[in-house]
């Protein structure tokens, strides 16, 4: 992750995009639920710039979810 915002995310890829492809993305988020459940932020949005392997994004909608606790398998 390059840069994140409440608008936009920024990231490189090898995978090859495209402007106006519609993605959804889930990243592993650094802070927990009460000191003891992990979260993810998860991220629908739409391409709108591509710079070579970095890759910028719209955010259109986000959400927060639980992935379980640490050192749990998470299904």
């Amino acid at each position: 992750m390059e840069n994140i915002s409440s608008k936009g995310l920024a990231f490189r890829t090898e995978i090859p995009l495209e402007c106006g492809q519609r993605l959804n993305i889930s990243l592993a988020w650094p802070a927990m639920l009460n000191k003891e459940c992990m979260l993810r932020l998860v991220v629908n949005g739409t391409v709108i710039r591509i710079e070579g392997n970095l890759v910028v994004v719209r955010i259109g909608r986000h959400d927060f979810r639980t992935s379980g606790r640490p050192g749990s398998a998470a299904t």
